[in-house]
């Protein structure tokens, strides 16, 4: 590990408070790249739509882009806003980490939810549609996109429950269309403000 690296994971570890980076962006936007490059700092990675898809397969629901936005809209209705955090908080608190990387945060309610275990750093995520797509459509998952138009629904959906807000309000904005050394350095301060 480079020293600047040890660095920070040494100031991070005498920090008393948790510290929750929320990864917030639309598929395909580069989401668990940067939960990677972070995790290359230490820290544990949840993945809230892993989350999702256990409760699909729990209830005997194939993990189809439908079926996944069926599901997400369905355990809302059923459980509230913060539903999928509040599946997460026990991941999280398992981990025993100071800083935890939370990927896929949608809603305001998810935020005041993590807010209740610590502070929330929001981390936007944007990249174009065109370059989502072909990273979607590489993926090995059965829910990637057919065409522009599945991928143009399921942004509508995840902008619907609020994620448009909360990547407004981020606290970092992160371009991901391709310039690796940009998103490490800007990966680089974030862990910076928070060691």
């Amino acid at each position: 590990m480079p020293s600047k690296i040890a660095s920070y994971c040494q100031r991070i570890r005498g920090k008393r408070e948790l510290s929750i980076i929320g990864l917030v962006g639309l598929p395909g936007s580069g989401k668990s790249t940067v939960a990677s490059k972070l995790h290359s700092f230490g820290f544990p990675i949840i993945v809230m739509g892993d989350v999702v898809r256990r409760e699909a397969e729990f209830r005997g629901i194939k993990p189809s882009i439908g079926n996944m936005r069926r599901l997400m809209l369905q355990l809302r209705r059923e459980r509230g806003d913060a539903v999928v955090a509040d599946l997460c908080i026990p991941l999280v608190l398992e981990t025993g980490s100071k800083v935890v990387v939370i990927d896929g945060v949608r809603s305001p309610a998810e935020v005041r939810r993590f807010r209740k275990l610590g502070h929330v750093i929001l981390v936007g995520i944007f990249c174009p549609r065109k370059l989502r797509f072909e990273r979607l459509r590489r993926r090995p998952r059965k829910d990637a996109p057919k065409d522009i138009r599945a991928l143009e629904l399921r942004d509508e959906v995840e902008l619907s429950v609020g994620l448009g807000t909360i990547f407004a309000l981020a606290d970092f904005m992160l371009i991901n269309d391709g310039k690796i050394n940009d998103l490490d350095a800007n990966i680089e301060k974030i862990v910076r403000s928070i060691a």
